[in-house]
């Protein structure tokens, strides 16, 4: 856990080239919780289609290559003296870098600008507790808990071991998917082995536009039939007389 008072001076790089820092930064948390914070956020607003920062372009970009960004401690602080800290690092590192992503001069974050209401992580609301943090409701409930994520391998032998001590669970699961799914299922592979792979994509095309023109044309004809008053039916059957 990151100490009371203290600041952290971060930087962001490309493990390909771990000499060069591509974004500086500061927090009250861990590193190692900063980054993950900074993975959620630029995955979230890719999902919500909504405007990225050049550091969260540049770390999805990193993702799409199977790329996890590195960060490293630049230096320690205090709550006092993190703003100067950070412009100092930030102007260093733009001298050595100078494709450094950092929009601004530093000294800008949370302390002097509005708290964040939502949260990055869940994307829940957050409210103030008792204690002065504002966490959203997940979050507070998992303060203090043991966390598994931080370990995938350990988590997924945990849930292998629990597989093999309960050997009719997969089972269970089977049949139930295959009890509703066994019309389409039969339906599938008959088909399946009735055509080769090319011809049957070829006729589910064809039957997913058909299905799709006669959506169209039902909707068409609702819209003609509402403006006059009619039912679809009705429409039809007047369209067909003339």
């Amino acid at each position: 856990m990151a100490e009371i008072g203290r600041r952290f001076i971060y930087g962001l790089y490309d493990p390909r080239n771990p000499k060069l820092v591509m974004v500086v930064g500061e927090t009250s948390r861990t590193i190692e919780q900063r980054l993950s914070v900074y993975l959620c956020q630029a995955q979230r607003k890719r999902r919500l289609d909504r405007r990225k920062m050049p550091s969260e372009f540049w770390i999805l970009k990193l993702l799409d290559a199977g790329i996890r960004p590195g960060i490293r401690l630049l230096a320690t602080t205090s709550d006092k003296h993190w703003q100067t800290s950070e412009r100092r690092f930030i102007t260093i590192w733009r001298r050595k870098n100078p494709t450094l992503l950092n929009k601004h001069r530093g000294g800008n974050g949370r302390d002097v600008g509005p708290v964040k209401l939502i949260c990055d992580k869940h994307n829940r609301r957050r409210v103030l507790l008792p204690s002065g943090q504002w966490l959203c409701h997940i979050c507070a409930r998992n303060r203090g808990r043991k966390t598994y994520y931080k370990n995938p391998k350990a988590s997924h032998d945990r849930h292998r071991k629990w597989i093999r001590e309960h050997p009719g669970y997969t089972a269970k699961i089977a049949r139930r998917w295959y009890k509703k799914h066994r019309r389409k299922s039969i339906e599938y592979a008959s088909n399946w082995a009735k055509m080769n792979r090319r011809q049957f994509n070829a006729t589910m095309r064809r039957i997913y536009h058909k299905n799709l023109e006669k959506s169209r044309a039902y909707g068409r004809d609702k819209y003609h039939a509402h403006k006059l008053g009619l039912t679809v039916v009705q429409f039809r059957a007047q369209l067909a007389a003339a």
